[in-house]
């Protein structure tokens, strides 16, 4: 699950925003924290 602290939406409010989205599919893995995602 992403956390949508940085993605923009169309809601109006915080409040009734999404509070997470996904599961997104794994494209490829940087480092051992960090992974790359399709978004689309």
């Amino acid at each position: 699950m992403v956390i949508m602290m940085n993605i923009k939406t169309t809601r109006p409010f915080d409040k009734l925003d999404y509070q997470c989205l996904g599961p997104f599919v794994i494209s490829d893995q940087i480092n051992e924290v960090a992974f790359r995602l399709d978004l689309l």
